[in-house]
């Protein structure tokens, strides 16, 4: 059975047993309840006269004409500023209206920018299904930010003039500021998540996000399955990143942040009811629906979750296996020749050491990053001569850029997108989305037994809530009547706590996250590689030298010590030391303090020494020792 058969396979049968549990929930007749909002924006005669803002047609691309400075109070934020950070929200849109929104009108949308402790507000778009801010609207903020590290957080929100009701959280996005090339302009859509849910994540994988490409044609649609029905959207940002010093505190970040400890991620809000909707606002922005510093994994319970995450971890864990499995079958096939000869060098040598073969995993490991930051494909399209990814949709921050900023920090000089590499870019993100469109058909094909798979070949004081920080509560909780919460959010919650980590490890193998830190790990495992080779070949023979002659020792010692005759002494030395402690534990424990040998001696001194019976000795020693003074007794 193939990877995909077996990925399918396993789907099903997850989801056959969430159906079976499902159905002995009585309140499922319930559930169309949610869909009344939905179904009342569908039907709402007046739906088409209130969403009338369409901004992805007006969009103001000029430059902002005013920057606002995002301050943070140093108290929270210590540190010199080590570089400076713009971004302009220019548009947004693409969300369905499910779920977003209300039921008789369009969304009154802002944007909220949080980045390194400071947070910027735009101004509110009404009735806007596709908002856009022009240059002399609030939309363009600048950040002075301390930690390298940092990562961007754009969020949209719905707002609620309804002072009782908190605003609507629409999507969000996250943008690491180590991921952009230093001193270079982006223009591009990010896509925006709200629940991270398995729903979401095709609806974005299934969009073609270019700068020139409007958000209606950008998604695709196979057969008639749309890709788009639980999508958040996604929002147009202009960003630009300027290192002081070039970039080479950001290039040794990854390294400081493994060996330092890590930076509390402190926000400022007023001490007011507005400032603790910003409060929760902010958090949606940095942790996304119900998570936070202290609760990872929380989010509200629902089979559906229970499912997504699942399917997500039977996508990861096969992905895996599948990847290796491409790998070497790219070796095998000599799609890179340079690659394979290495491969088979490797194999060589490892045969007569094998040591060597752990520092052939290490080079070679150290290679393959490398060549993901390069942009080095090794999927179906490097079979059909497309190898290399476009210089817009690869890792923004190469090894060799990295190695430069980390030795000299000297800044380099980008060169603006050419329309042939623009255009190479736009295919390629289609090319993608299609992709995705075409492999969810044939998934329903291959469940529905359609289509079987076949193996390729080949204003007041800002102040910081300690409750937040100090307690280890979750910022926010979610309250449900399901039947079945009991027993499965556990299962919920440990399914997501074993994603996290595999999504950060995925992140980490792209490159497109955080190319620093693997660029970063490139080089460490280009080290490690390096010295344990060092190690095989010119120490190894005579460490397992050493290592026989050492266990050698060590046995006659082991010997000498269990049998030797030594033991016969040491035997009869504690046998006599146990006695000799036996003995003075009972005289202690009959007379501690000596009071009844003293009283002995009183009674017996007080008698004539004639009358002392002594049978066994003559009469002048009895009267000898009861003639002792009383000052002479110890």
């Amino acid at each position: 059975m193939g990877l995909l058969n077996a990925a399918s396979w396993l789907k099903g049968t997850i989801d056959g047993w969430l159906d079976t549990i499902e159905s002995l929930d009585p309140s499922k007749n319930l559930k169309g309840v949610g869909k009344v909002a939905g179904t009342l924006n569908k039907f709402n005669p007046l739906h088409h006269l209130t969403k009338t803002h369409d901004g992805e047609k007006y969009q103001d691309l000029r430059p902002s004409e005013v920057f606002e400075d995002v301050l943070v109070d140093a108290r929270f934020r210590p540190g010199a500023p080590v570089g400076t950070v713009e971004v302009e929200v220019i548009c947004a849109g693409g969300w369905t209206s499910v779920g977003v929104g209300d039921a008789f009108s369009a969304e009154d949308c802002y944007a909220l920018v949080v980045l390194d402790g400071g947070v910027g507000i735009t101004s509110i778009k009404d009735n806007a299904k596709v908002p856009a801010w022009s240059a002399d609207e609030r939309r363009a903020f600048r950040f002075r930010i301390v930690d390298p590290a940092a990562t961007l957080y754009v969020a949209i929100f719905d707002d609620d003039p309804n002072p009782l009701q908190s605003d609507d959280p629409i999507g969000r996005c996250a943008v690491g500021l180590r991921s952009l090339a230093p001193n270079a302009a982006y223009d591009a859509w990010f896509p925006l998540v709200f629940a991270a849910t398995e729903g979401e994540a095709l609806a974005n994988a299934g969009r073609a996000l270019v700068a020139d490409e409007p958000l209606a044609t950008a998604a695709t649609n196979a057969a008639g399955k749309h890709t788009q029905k639980d999508s958040r959207g996604a929002v147009r940002l202009r960003v630009k990143v300027t290192w002081d010093d070039g970039g080479m505190t950001m290039a040794k970040s990854a390294l400081t942040d493994l060996l330092g400890e890590a930076k509390p991620q402190y926000v400022t809000f007023p001490a007011t009811k507005g400032g603790k909707a910003l409060r929760e606002n902010v958090r949606f922005a940095m942790y996304g629906e119900g998570a936070c510093p202290h609760d990872a994994v929380n989010e509200p319970f629902s089979i559906g979750r229970v499912s997504d995450h699942a399917h997500e971890l039977v996508d990861v864990l096969l992905g895996a296996v599948s990847g290796l499995k491409d790998r070497i079958v790219a070796l095998v096939m000599y799609r890179n020749p340079v690659r394979s000869l290495v491969a088979l060098v490797a194999w060589l040598t490892s045969v007569s050491n094998g040591a060597r073969a752990v520092a052939w995993l290490w080079l070679i490991a150290a290679l393959d990053l490398r060549d993901t930051l390069a942009g080095v494909r090794e999927d179906d399209k490097a079979k059909q001569g497309h190898n290399i990814v476009p210089r817009v949709a690869r890792p923004q921050f190469p090894m060799l850029a990295w190695a430069k900023a980390i030795a000299t920090g000297t800044k380099a000089v980008q060169h603006p997108t050419s329309d042939e590499e623009f255009q190479a870019a736009k295919k390629s993100a289609r090319g993608d989305a299609e992709s995705v469109a075409i492999e969810l058909m044939l998934e329903e094909w291959r469940a529905s037994g359609k289509v079987k798979v076949v193996e390729e070949e080949d204003e007041e004081e800002d102040v910081v809530d300690e409750d937040d920080y100090k307690s280890k509560k979750p910022m926010k909780r979610f309250r449900s009547i399901h039947i079945l919460k009991p027993f499965l959010e556990p299962v919920q919650r440990l399914l997501l706590g074993l994603l996290l980590p595999l999504r950060a490890l995925n992140a980490l193998a792209t490159g497109r996250a955080d190319p620093v830190a693997t660029a970063t790990l490139a080089a460490a495992c280009l080290a490690i590689g390096l010295g344990t080779m060092f190690y095989a070949h010119f120490i190894h023979s005579y460490v397992m030298w050493l290592l026989g002659w050492f266990f050698t020792i060590l046995l006659y010692i082991i010997g000498v010590a269990l049998f030797g005759p030594q033991n016969y002494f040491l035997v009869k030395a504690h046998v006599k030391k146990k006695r000799e402690r036996q003995r003075l534990r009972a005289l202690a424990g009959f007379d501690p303090n000596g009071h009844a040998a003293l009283q002995i001696q009183d009674f017996y001194r007080a008698i004539p020494a004639s009358a002392i019976p002594c049978p066994t000795l003559s009469t002048r020693h009895c009267a000898t020792q009861a003639s002792i003074p009383r000052s002479s007794r110890t």
